[in-house]
Formats: C-alpha cells, sequence, structure tokens
C-alpha cells in the first residue's frame, strides 16, 4: 500500500511544529544531533519539526524529554493526532491499488505557518521570535556578540537543495531562434509580453473603469469631498498595489497618473483639514506609485521627478511613514540606474523617517543592503540583512510574498528574496540559495511571477558563478526563468538576466550560455503606452 499522503496542516500540528523548533533553538542543537540523541531517524524527526506528518507516540515520547517539553509535546501530539483523526470520519478512503496522486519532486515546500504570528516559521526566523536576533547562517549583528550558524547546512528546517533543477520539459540547450520565439509566447500568456498587461475574461478593463467612476463622481462633487469618495480614492490605490504584477507598468501607469491628476483637482481646490490631508495621502501614494512604475519601465529621470513630487507630499501631509517609502523607491531607482552610493544614502536617511517601524525593513534589506552588496562591504551587507531581521522578530508579517508596490510592512518571503540579492553581490552564493529556498517555500508566493524570475535569476547566478560553479545549469536555468518573464520584462529582471549574462561570458563556448547571451540581447525596455 503507498505510503499516507501527509496531512493538511492543523491548528495543534502548527502550534506542535513551532514548539519543535523553538525547543531545538533553546537547546542549542540542530535535527541531525538530536536524532542522533534520541535514536529516531534524521527524516521522520525533520518531518515532525516541519510539521509534514503527527509524530508517532514513540517519537514524542523521546522528543519531550530530550528538549525539556514539560510534557508539552505529547500533548499537542495528541491534539493534532485527534484532529486527523476527525477529519478523517467519513471519507471514503481509496482501495489499496487506487492510483496515487502525481507528486512534483520539484515544487517547493511550504513552511507550516504559526499559530502565534500568524505567519510561516523557517530557520531565519526561529530565534527572531524568542530574542529578535536574527538565526541565518553568517549573519552578523552589529557588535559581533551574536555571530553562529543555527544549522548545519544539511540540517536547515527546511533544507535548501544543493541546486535547482529545472522541469523535465526543458532543453537546457534548444535552438536558439526557437528559444527566442518561445520567450515571447511563453511572456505573453503570462501577462509579461509587448501589451504588459494580463486578459480580462469580464470583457472590461477593471483599473481603467475604477477610474472612470472617479471621473464621473467628480461631476456630482460637491466643493467639499465626502469622506466616501476619500474611501474610494484609497481602494484604487490599494487595487492597482495588488493588481500591479498582473497589468504591468506599460499598461497601469497612464491610469495612475490620470488618477493624480484628478486629484491635483481636488487639492487645489478649498477642502477641510482633514480631507485635505486624506487627499494629500492619496496623491503622494498615487506619485509614488508613478515612480516605482518608472523605475520599471527604465525611464530613471522620471522616475526621480515623480519620487521628488511624492515626497514633497508626503512632508506636507507629515506622514513619516510615507516619507520613507518615498526615500525607498528613490533608492530602488537610484540602485538600477547604478548609483549605488547615492541608493545607499537615501536608504540610510529613508530609515530616519521610518524610525523602526514598518519601512525601516524595506530600507535596510531592499535598499542598503543590497547597494552595500554592489560597493563591495561583505560586513555591511551582513549587518544590514541582520537589521532587517531583528526588525521583521517585532512586526506583524503578512504572510506569502507582498506586492513589490505595497505600502505596508514586507513579507518574510520578500526579505529573504532580497536577502539573496544583496549576498550574491559579494559571493556568498551558499546564502544566496539558504534565502532563496526561504523566500520560494512560503505559501502564497507563487502569486508573485516576477519575484519568482528574480529569485530564479540570483539561483542560477550563484550556480554559475559560485566556488562548485557549474556555469551551464546556471544559464538554462536563467533561461527558464527569462522564458517565463518574456521579451519586454520590468527592469530589475532586464538587468539580472544581462548580468547573469555578463558572468557566464569566459564559458561562452557552452550551448547553453551561447544561448543566454543571445536571448538577453532581446530583452527591451517596455514601452509607455
Amino acid at each position: 500500500m503507498p505510503p499516507e499522503p501527509a496531512p493538511e496542516p492543523t491548528g495543534a500540528l502548527m502550534e506542535l511544529s513551532t514548539l519543535l523548533k523553538n525547543l531545538i533553538v533553546e537547546a542549542d542543537t540542530n535535527i541531525t544531533r538530536l536524532a542522533a540523541s534520541i535514536g529516531s531517524p534524521r527524516q521522520q524527526v525533520s518531518r515532525a519539526v516541519n510539521g509534514r506528518e503527527v509524530p508517532s507516540i514513540d517519537l514524542a515520547e523521546k522528543l519531550d524529554p530530550a528538549l525539556d517539553a514539560d510534557g508539552r509535546i505529547l500533548a499537542l501530539r495528541e491534539r493534532a493526532d485527534r484532529e486527523r483523526r476527525a477529519r478523517n470520519i467519513g471519507a471514503i478512503l481509496p482501495a489499496d491499488d487506487a492510483p496515487q496522486p502525481a507528486v512534483n519532486p520539484q515544487a517547493p515546500l511550504a513552511s507550516p505557518p504559526d499559530s502565534t504570528l500568524g505567519r510561516a516559521v523557517t530557520a531565519v526566523e526561529v530565534n527572531l521570535s524568542r530574542g529578535g536576533r536574527p538565526a541565518a547562517a553568517g549573519v552578523t549583528v552589529r557588535d559581533g556578540a551574536w555571530i553562529r550558524t543555527l544549522f548545519s547546512p544539511e540540517d536547515a528546517i527546511q533544507p535548501a537543495p544543493e541546486r535547482q533543477e529545472l522541469p523535465a520539459s526543458t532543453n537546457p540547450a534548444p535552438q536558439r531562434g526557437a528559444m527566442v520565439e518561445a520567450i515571447g509566447t511563453a511572456g505573453e500568456a503570462a501577462g509579461g509580453g509587448s501589451s504588459g498587461s494580463a486578459p480580462h475574461d469580464r470583457g472590461y478593463d477593471r483599473q481603467t473603469e475604477l477610474v472612470e467612476v472617479g471621473v464621473r463622481l467628480r461631476y456630482f462633487a460637491t466643493p467639499t469631498v465626502p469622506s466616501s469618495f476619500l474611501d474610494y480614492l484609497d481602494d484604487v490605490v490599494e487595487d492597482c498595489v495588488e493588481s500591479y504584477e498582473a497589468r504591468g507598468p506599460a499598461a497601469l501607469m497612464p491610469l495612475i497618473v490620470r488618477q493624480r491628476n484628478e486629484v491635483q483637482t481636488l487639492i487645489e481646490g478649498w477642502q477641510p483639514a482633514r480631507a485635505r490631508q486624506r487627499l494629500l495621502r492619496v496623491a503622494c501614494r498615487l506619485s509614488g506609485l508613478a515612480g516605482y512604475m518608472a523605475v520599471n519601465l527604465g525611464d530613471f529621470r522620471l522616475a526621480r521627478a515623480y519620487c521628488a513630487e511624492a515626497f514633497t507630499l508626503a512632508r506636507v501631509a507629515e506622514d513619516d511613514n510615507l516619507a520613507a517609502w518615498v526615500r525607498g523607491t528613490e533608492s530602488l531607482c537610484a540602485y538600477y540606474a547604478g548609483d549605488y552610493r547615492r541608493a545607499r544614502d537615501l536608504a540610510r536617511e529613508g530609515q530616519t523617517y521610518a524610525a523602526g517601524g514598518p519601512q525601516a525593513i524595506r530600507l535596510a534589506v531592499n535598499g542598503e543592503a543590497r547597494a552595500l552588496g554592489h560597493l563591495g562591504d561583505r560586513d555591511g551587507v551582513r549587518e544590514a540583512v541582520g537589521r532587517a531581521f531583528q526588525l521583521a522578530g517585532n512586526a506583524e508579517l503578512p504572510a506569502g510574498m507582498t506586492p513589490c508596490t505595497s505600502f505596508a510592512v514586507y513579507s518574510l518571503a520578500r526579505i529573504a528574496a532580497n536577502a539573496a540579492t544583496a549576498h550574491l553581490a559579494v559571493g556568498d552564493t551558499a546564502l544566496v540559495q539558504s534565502y532563496a529556498q526561504t523566500a520560494t517555500a512560503m505559501a502564497g508566493v507563487d502569486r508573485s511571477p516576477w519575484s519568482d524570475v528574480l529569485i530564479s535569476l540570483d539561483v542560477a547566478t550563484a550556480l554559475a558563478t559560485g566556488d562548485d560553479a557549474d556555469p551551464e545549469h546556471g544559464a538554462a536555468l536563467g533561461i527558464e526563468a527569462l522564458t517565463r518573464a518574456g521579451t519586454q520584462p520590468i527592469e530589475s529582471i532586464r538587468q539580472r538576466g544581462r548580468e547573469l549574462a555578463r558572468r557566464t561570458t569566459p564559458w561562452r563556448s557552452l550551448p547553453a550560455v551561447a544561448d543566454l547571451a543571445e536571448i538577453t540581447q532581446t530583452l527591451s525596455r517596455r514601452p509607455l503606452r
């Protein structure tokens, strides 16, 4: 009879997984040493720790005293087992010879969410929830008082594979012309082609309709803006944030600019103080989004102009959180324009406005750490990344991969993805793969196709340039990622793909490397429609 598939995580199973991870940290041990000390198979212990299965009574009876749990492991194990059996009551079980569903060995494993913090707990954040200190291998705190490796390389809570394998259907050395054609086809199917817009099965353009509603409402507006109209404007901004990757900057930015112009007319009229403040914040976010989208289109001058306007609006509105967000976007612009010192300085200035709040995480890991990586400051990278994880330990993080344009706090997946990019610049390829695995293991990451492509390109570059370099495999993985992105990707993907091609130039005689070089030359910036 085939083995029973892993159960869906239950409340008690989640709690048990979290408890085991925290107790492992407290005991200053790891999965391999723990399994050896109790005489149980490592894989069995790993599945219990990661919430992949309810541990047996025998295993729970060994784990409880070994981790000084005072009966907590046994109690949670009993609860988890009761919940599992309750779900199976009345279920129709398949016959012993019934065909089992196919399993994709390359699908990333999702870490179980922490019932207390409301998000996934991985090796990187386990210690954060306990004491606010980063637990990723090699992450350094400024004072140097806490530098250690929590898990040995083979003992990560969700162990990263030695390399990210390609799907079985991927040919690492296809015909070049066919590959370029395939990239365009795949990109258009994913909403990443020249149109910059995902297909709309409903027969109308959602964001265009939202803007048009606002235009019609303005016709009936009184001299002062009612709160319902301000709520509508907030909804427009949030809808654009959430749908940005599906639509793309070329399609969405004109609508953002049009809405921004409409709001300006209201700002210039007379409004009560409270309504004026809300209008200023809406205008700031719209200008900031336009600046962010201009960066993704590779138009850095226009991006700087919109960001200058957004920062002014944030200061007039006396909203330091928005001011910090804008400085983060200005840092992003400088980073992709190749001005890494300015990117670093803007990120550091932004952190003075963030004052340890939600935007401080983005500014530390996306702004400061990545810029320091390109400036060759390895210690600075590790300190900035460590600081971001420290801040994350004191925040309520959303699940999955937060939208790249979000005005809220970064999720753990996005923190880890940026940490991977920062470490790549200073050659810490082992950390790149570790953080990439953390990012892709989060539930909901597949809803961010751009992030998935960028993470794959970072892993591809790490494979192609690490101590045990495999340039052909890295190039093939890069081709597969760029195929998903289309022929007119956003600026970050375009630059990341070309960087991979540049680093693999010495191996141009290899077929996959030659194909990658040719493909990256076809990547163009998206025109603003």
